[in-house]
């Protein structure tokens, strides 16, 4: 019993700096994409005020924060981005 409870420990302990991990390498990644992400004049997009939702046909948009469902915006290739409606 003693030994169970030991090595629940420890495997709770391993996950939990797991989680750790993979919420760092998350936040680099959002750090990363929003740095590169421009509107069409160059100036860059304010996490504070989008988030990257994921469509179910693989687009990454980019959704205002607390706007209304149906609109998104979708970055282009080249650094710019162009609204799309969503489905």
């Amino acid at each position: 019993m003693k030994d169970d409870r030991q090595r629940n420990l420890a495997d709770h302990q391993r996950l939990q700096e797991e989680r750790a991990r993979i919420r760092d390498k998350y936040a680099q990644i959002h750090r990363h994409v929003f740095q590169s992400l421009r509107d069409p004049e160059g100036n860059s997009y304010s996490p504070a005020q989008f988030s990257l939702q994921l469509s179910a046909d693989g687009d990454v948009l980019l959704v205002p924060r607390g706007a209304a469902r149906g609109a998104a915006f979708v970055p282009d290739a080249v650094g710019g981005a162009r609204r799309k409606q969503r489905d």
